[in-house]
């Protein structure tokens, strides 16, 4: 798809020495991927809901007071 937008160069020569991006494509590409798989973490995250996991701590000890280890 081609489009046309003004960015600002500052944030975009930061943005690709952070990402190690040659090119705008690439560094385009990357933030997309990023993007997208941010928002899906958080789609997730809300399916899942907040009691998903709710355990203690003294939960996840050995019962027989033995270590692990």
């Amino acid at each position: 798809m081609k489009t046309s937008v003004e960015l600002d160069d500052r944030k975009v020569a930061l943005a690709k020495k952070l990402g190690e991006s040659s090119t705008l494509r690439e560094l385009l590409d990357k933030s997309l991927d990023a993007y997208i798989a941010q928002v899906r973490r958080h789609s997730m995250a809300d399916l899942l809901g907040t009691d998903f996991f709710d355990a203690k701590h003294s939960d996840m000890r050995p019962k027989n007071g033995h270590s692990r280890r």
